[in-house]
């Protein structure tokens, strides 16, 4: 095992790594626009905000966004958020609305509306039919 003073010069080239292969396949501020958004997709994002930072109209990233990804800006967004929903629905025991905010959604019924529309079922029934068995089900299907 690497001495942990490695660790960060390692997670570093990962990263520059990473970075240089989004900046070949994307135009650098495509590829700056997704970091950002894969790391701040809970905040409550636009594109007229995200273009504000990247320092470039909102009307020429949406086309850029779309022509270099092949997905409108605002698709992606909330591609990246019901992904995170999916993961926490699986993998936690949050409620649905702390799921909702921790996730960038201001409204829980919006939020299950959107959920339901491009996952084709309720968060509550995702986190049934996808979630691991808690203890309680393993006793219940072992008759204990």
């Amino acid at each position: 095992m690497p001495p942990s003073h490695q660790r960060p010069t390692i997670t570093f080239v990962v990263a520059s790594i990473q970075s240089n292969i989004l900046k070949k396949s994307f135009g650098s501020k495509i590829a700056e626009t997704l970091a950002y958004i894969n790391h701040h997709y809970a905040q409550g994002l636009t594109l007229k905000e995200v273009a504000l930072l990247m320092g470039i109209h909102p009307d020429y990233l949406g086309r850029r966004f779309k022509a270099e990804t092949g997905i409108r800006f605002h698709d992606y967004l909330l591609r990246k958020r019901l992904e995170a929903a999916c993961v926490l629905l699986r993998d936690s025991l949050k409620n649905i609305k702390e799921v909702c905010y921790e996730c960038g959604f201001s409204d829980p019924q919006v939020f299950c509306k959107v959920f339901k529309k491009w996952m084709g079922s309720t968060p509550t029934l995702y986190r049934e039919t996808r979630s691991a068995p808690s203890k309680n089900s393993i006793r219940v299907l072992l008759h204990i």
